[in-house]
């Protein structure tokens, strides 16, 4: 079984964090963004209990 982050919840991270826990090959996904509304809205859209979100601030330094 695999685990999978998901880095960001814009535009495209809550369909891949939903498309990863709807398939059986994978046992937990993570979504991680520094905006909490963003992973309160990604949770109501993927609505799976493999889905477990963070508060992640990931700086790149650029």
């Amino acid at each position: 079984m695999s685990k999978i982050i998901v880095l960001g919840c814009g535009l495209m991270g809550p369909t891949v964090a939903k498309d990863c826990a709807e398939d059986d090959a994978v046992s937990k996904v993570l979504a991680c963004d520094i905006d909490v509304e963003k992973l309160r809205k990604a949770e109501e859209f993927v609505s799976n209990p493999k889905l477990e979100t963070a508060k992640l601030r990931a700086n790149s330094g650029l």
